[in-house]
């Protein structure tokens, strides 16, 4: 077959913005507000811990399809692969008690709005910020292999990546499955009955929810009552015989199923049978509107499973196939296989080793494609048998499923990393690594041996002047959602990501606000666990370092940021940050922040006008996740920095 070679993308640096006048000073010395103190009380203070399939049919929006997943550069993968190479393979081999370090935007449809009174606004209330600890302890990569997890990429180093997992697993494809096999097939015309469409879910629904939806509610592809739902089974279901085996109490069952979904910040699970726990943990994976390995992968993941006989061909594909899951599926799919790990582990005392959890569990995980629905507008994997003989076909498709299941679960720790070969062949330039610039590059040391960040506050003070003045003619709407309006640009710097800008009111001087951001995020910003003041530069600026919260499974992340506010007059203030490089804390890995600007304007008495400029790249995550993503996560940011005003 003929090969697709991908026209090379790059991006460079952004340019310095051009002078000119701004309105706000910035000299260093400008005086800090009252309310945030001197720099020897801001030292003392330490803030508190807390993926529908689309119309098969439609033959043009598959061809759109390929080409947001190929179209983004040459990788030096479309060179002939060496036989040797594919032969043996270099296996990533780690133990899991290592020790040491370790699109177009889119809106969302009304399912997803962000309720102000049901907590789906910021999904996590104030509060209520995971720690999952045992995932800490017993799943904590090694420090030789942090840099090459998936989490770790940058959105670059993701779009080189996808592409090179796709040549790279269509090959394995085409030397070993029958020449129908091909992933091109993903993108060649089927003509099906169209389904009729499930009833949408309620807002505060759990079950039956999209994953993306979910990460749109809450910052995190998982709700959080089911994350602390694992937890509970965790905890108790290590010693029931049978877990994931034998059912549960089915009135028990629905009943909990209904509170969950009324409630859906539920979290105590500690008098529920762990029975109940797992037969919910399956509802859920099987009701969620696509199976969680997604209708396109199933039946290739099945064939890697039924003929390709090397278990290092086996692990080399399934590492390209978690570059190709939606970014949520590939999450959430993370969660579980370490979840069902810990299980395994525990065989002797429940009698589930990982091949009797995979016979469990994966009619929820994948979509069998010869199987008959039952019924029509239910979930396209809720299959009955067709009467009389089982298809041979189908009992081969669950014959590999389970097989592949049972593989993830063993190799789990090896699935979510990039495997040397691609990430050596990928060569990556420096600007794809996206590293943040060294703090003296932002903050040089004068004669005299003080820090100063003059030409990095000009930089984002004219470039916040600019964008707040140009016209909502060139900014593209994302949302207006609970009083936050969300616009996106896309800037000629080469960049993959875009500009973001929310604007909300909040009810609050600027002084309080302005107090309230550089003192006290942790307190009010649910994905901030905690602050550490690292340097004071002047009485106007520092450098901070911020750790996040994470979804069950993935390292934390942190950001070391450099941070300059000043003010012009007491109804106006600005808050300019960057990410700096800094030596990394233990067990984490860092994001990197291109701006995160702050202009607050007095709007009436007691009232301001709050704009953010935010443009981050959080690491392991694809251009297609921010541009669906992001302007929610900065929505809610300033949704929970209203209330923590009310409160």
């Amino acid at each position: 077959m003929k090969q697709v070679f991908l026209q090379s993308q790059q991006f460079s640096n952004p340019p310095t913005p051009p002078t000119g006048p701004t309105g706000f000073k910035s000299v260093p010395n400008s005086p800090l507000p009252a309310a945030l103190g001197p720099p020897s009380a801001r030292a003392a203070a330490t803030a508190s811990d807390h993926f529908a399939a689309a119309d098969v049919g439609n033959l043009i929006g598959n061809i759109a399809e390929l080409d947001s997943l190929l179209g983004v550069r040459a990788n030096p993968l479309a060179r002939e692969r060496r036989d040797s190479g594919m032969d043996s393979p270099t296996l990533l081999r780690y133990s899991p008690q290592a020790g040491g370090i370790e699109a177009a935007p889119q809106d969302c449809t009304g399912e997803c709005q962000l309720g102000e009174n049901n907590g789906s606004c910021g999904g996590i209330r104030r509060g209520t910020k995971f720690r999952w600890s045992s995932f800490a302890r017993s799943h904590r990569p090694s420090i030789q292999v942090r840099e090459m997890q998936i989490a770790a990429m940058s959105i670059a180093q993701m779009q080189v990546l996808k592409n090179a997992a796709f040549l790279e697993l269509n090959k394995v494809m085409q030397e070993f499955c029958p020449p129908n096999k091909s992933l091109l097939s993903w993108f060649l015309p089927k003509f099906l009955r169209r389904a009729k469409p499930p009833i949408p879910p309620s807002k505060t629904a759990v079950f039956g929810v999209p994953l993306t939806t979910v990460q749109m509610r809450c910052g995190q592809p998982l709700p959080p009552c089911i994350v602390h739902m694992m937890r509970q089974l965790r905890q108790s279901g290590v010693s029931a015989h049978g877990i994931f085996r034998r059912t549960g109490g089915k009135a028990r069952v629905s009943s909990l199923k209904a509170e969950i979904d009324a409630q859906p910040d539920m979290r105590d699970f500690s008098q529920c049978q762990p029975y109940d726990l797992a037969d919910l943990v399956k509802m859920y994976l099987r009701e969620l509107p696509e199976c969680l390995v997604t209708t396109k992968l199933s039946p290739t993941l099945m064939d890697l499973f039924t003929f390709v006989p090397s278990d290092q061909l086996r692990l080399l594909a399934l590492q390209c196939a978690m570059l190709l899951l939606p970014d949520e599926n590939r999450e959430v799919l993370q969660s579980l296989l370490y979840f069902l790990k810990d299980f395994a582990e525990n065989a002797d005392t429940t009698q589930m080793n990982a091949s009797n959890l995979a016979v469990c569990l994966a009619p929820s995980l994948f979509y069998f494609p010869h199987e008959t629905p039952t019924g029509s507008g239910l979930s396209p994997r809720r299959f009955r048998r067709a009467t009389g003989v089982p298809d041979p076909r189908d009992l081969q498709d669950h014959k590999a499923a389970t097989a592949c299941v049972t593989f993830m679960i063993t190799h789990c720790h090896q699935l979510f990393t990039v495997s040397e070969e691609l990430y050596r062949q990928a060569a990556f330039s420096a600007v794809e690594l996206a590293e943040p610039p060294a703090l003296d590059s932002l903050a040089p040391v004068d004669a005299s041996q003080r820090r100063h960040c003059f030409a990095f506050v000009d930089n984002h003070a004219q470039m916040v002047g600019r964008e707040c003045s140009e016209g909502a003619a060139k900014w593209t709407p994302f949302s207006s959602r609970c009083g936050v309006e969300t616009f996106c640009k896309k800037l000629d710097d080469k960049c993959p990501l875009r500009l973001w800008k929310a604007v909300m009111n909040v009810e609050a001087d600027p002084t309080r606000i302005l107090n309230r951001i550089v003192q006290d995020k942790a307190s009010w910003d649910p994905d901030v666990l905690n602050s550490e003041l690292v340097e004071m530069i002047d009485d106007n600026s520092d450098v901070t370092r911020f750790t996040l919260t994470s979804p069950p499974a993935q390292p934390a992340r942190e950001q070391c940021v450099l941070r300059a506010w000043r003010s012009a007059g007491s109804h106006s203030h600005c808050l300019y940050t960057a990410s700096v490089r800094l030596p990394p804390t233990p067990l984490t890995l860092p994001t990197l922040i291109l701006n995160e600007d702050w202009l607050i304007e007095a709007c009436g008495p007691g009232n301001s006008r709050v704009t953010l400029l935010s443009r981050v790249d959080l690491r392991g995550h694809s251009l297609e996740w921010y541009n669906r993503t992001w302007g929610h996560s900065i929505a809610r940011q300033l949704v929970h920095l209203n209330k923590s005003f009310a409160d």
